[in-house]
């Protein structure tokens, strides 16, 4: 009866163990590809512009977000609730402007306006870029550049 017992104990053993293994083994934490169409995708709060963080400028309550939809829906919209007469949204179509999407391009089609965003930083959490804005007011076109940071809203 011993015998049968540390025989059998010396072949679970092992067994157990390699079990033990393979199962820690597939606990590991799969890297996974996400795509920068999903990463961008969402709703984006800007937090800085031109080096000036959004949450100390003295002079604006405003919140600004871009939203990206997957579908090349872009929404801008700004919002302030010490001046709520003056919140609005704007809706456009996005794209990526290049096949290594680094640029988007955001065209607000009945504004004559449109947006040429570079991408520096796209994460989950963060989208960082220089925009050019181009637009036509009275027959006349100007053109502006913003280096822009945003926060990911979760």
């Amino acid at each position: 009866m011993v015998k049968i017992k540390n025989t059998l104990k010396s072949a679970l053993m092992p067994a157990a163990a390699i079990g033990t293994l393979l199962f820690a083994t597939n606990c590991k934490e799969k890297n996974t590809v996400v795509s920068k169409d999903d990463l961008l995708a969402g709703d984006w709060k800007l937090v800085e512009e031109n080096g000036t963080r959004m949450d100390v400028v003295p002079y604006t309550s405003y919140t600004y977000l871009w939203t990206f939809a997957k579908t090349g829906d872009f929404n801008y919209c700004y919002e302030s609730s010490n001046y709520p007469a003056n919140n609005a949204c704007y809706t456009a179509k996005w794209t990526w402007a290049d096949v290594d999407k680094t640029n988007i391009n955001i065209d607000f089609a009945p504004l004559n306006a449109t947006m040429d965003f570079k991408v520096d930083v796209l994460d989950g959490d963060n989208l960082n870029g220089t925009k050019t804005t181009n637009y036509s007011y009275y027959g006349n076109t100007y053109s502006y550049t913003d280096v822009l940071k945003f926060s990911k809203i979760k």
